[in-house]
């Protein structure tokens, strides 16, 4: 994690501070507890549609949008391997590591910080 600060007073991504919009960035792929895909589906919307207003929105974005497509080979993967049930203790421990990231990643983009989702493959850099 390290700071990324920009002179970023005026922007105001849906009449949101900056650091506030990208916690709901963050929390948005929670969105799966509620409607199936819409946590997969929300964080890449956002990203595309607000990036090119700051570039910590377009940072964090490209480190959320790893973490999904990351997180969705993994799920693929515990989904396959449960025909063993072995992936169904892995499908458990993802979501509770699932869980920790977006909220740590939500408490370190509150205080100004860019998090890395640890175990997320770099497909944008």
């Amino acid at each position: 994690m390290s700071d990324i600060s920009h002179n970023t007073n005026d922007i105001k991504p849906l009449g949101l501070d900056l650091n506030t919009f990208l916690v709901v960035l963050h929390l948005s792929q929670l969105l799966n507890i509620f409607i199936p895909s819409t946590g997969f589906i929300a964080p890449i919307v956002l990203w595309l549609v607000f990036k090119d207003q700051s570039p910590k929105i377009d940072l964090q974005g490209k480190n959320i949008v790893n973490w999904v497509i990351t997180s969705i080979i993994i799920s693929a993967i515990c989904y396959v391997l449960s025909i063993i049930l072995v992936g169904l203790f892995f499908m458990y421990i993802f979501m509770l590591l699932n869980l920790y990231f977006i909220v740590r990643g939500a408490i370190a983009s509150d205080k100004g910080e860019l998090y890395r989702y640890p175990l997320a493959i770099p497909f944008f850099k």
